[in-house]
């Protein structure tokens, strides 16, 4: 067993690369912010591949055939009731290549 990443990270929805050589998953930045990220099996070339503009809730990561993207589906956290927050949810697609 190998561990990818830093010991303690917030870390949730991994997902394997079409071809096996890269990890995306969600988990929080430097500031805190949930965002999207891909590091490659060996643990080498960690990227932050989004970088949300306000407070968002990301989830069901899914690669692309090509394995140039990941699209995934996103929403601000309401500052209302937690319901709102599939009532909001847009699908986007992030370049796995250039970031966002």
């Amino acid at each position: 067993m190998r561990q990818l990443g830093e010991a303690g990270a917030v870390l949730f929805e991994c997902t394997w690369s079409r071809n096996g050589k890269q990890i995306a998953f969600i988990g929080a930045d430097a500031e805190g912010d949930i965002e999207i990220f891909s590091i490659d099996v060996d643990g080498e070339n960690l990227r932050q591949l989004t970088r949300s503009q306000e407070q968002t809730f990301i989830w069901e990561l899914v690669w692309s055939p090509s394995g140039k993207s990941i699209a995934y589906i996103v929403t601000q956290l309401p500052k209302g009731p937690v319901n709102q927050i599939f009532a909001k949810a847009v699908v986007h697609i992030v370049d796995t290549v250039g970031g966002d």
